[in-house]
């Protein structure tokens, strides 16, 4: 069997899983973080084994799970530019003015949303959340939006305030 290995913190472009130039009985095994940040047609490689997390467009979801062949770890599909911070953060308004469209967010860690940022700034350029870890926000509005556009949550959104 020959296997072409993905470890670390990789961010790719969808070309590379369409393999078109690899060896087509070539497995590739994601053993990290793998970001595919564009979407593809097909998966060239005759199989892929996830032992890590990928993370790739929505409209690539059939072909993706068609084939994986063996999954220990996670996958999960976004629908707009993913944006994605590991850590500990605070996003004010100008965070968000400066985003050109509206974003997936992806964040790992301790994060908070500053009290001037409105819920229509956050509604405006946050179109999905993916979280894993904790969000303090400013007030319940904050709170109750960005409960509203999580994809996936591992841990807790709350406000400092009522």
């Amino acid at each position: 069997m020959k296997i072409a290995v993905l470890s670390g913190d990789v961010k790719l472009r969808g070309e590379f899983l369409e393999h078109e130039s690899g060896d087509p009985d070539e497995t590739l095994l994601v053993s990290g973080e793998l970001t595919i940040t564009s979407p593809f047609g097909q998966v060239g490689f005759k199989s892929i084994i996830v032992t890590g997390e990928i993370f790739a467009p929505k409209p690539c979801e059939a072909a993706l799970a068609a084939s994986i062949s063996q999954l220990y770890g996670e996958v999960q599909f976004y629908n707009h530019e993913p944006r994605m911070f590991t850590g500990q953060d605070r996003f004010g308004s100008d965070f968000f003015t400066y985003l050109k469209q509206p974003v997936s967010l992806f964040l790992r860690g301790e994060f908070a949303i500053e009290d001037d940022v409105s819920p229509e700034l956050l509604h405006e350029k946050v179109a999905e959340l993916f979280l894993w870890g904790s969000i303090r926000t400013a007030d319940r509005k904050q709170a109750g939006l960005l409960q509203a556009v999580t994809a996936l949550k591992y841990g807790e959104i709350s406000p400092e305030r009522a």
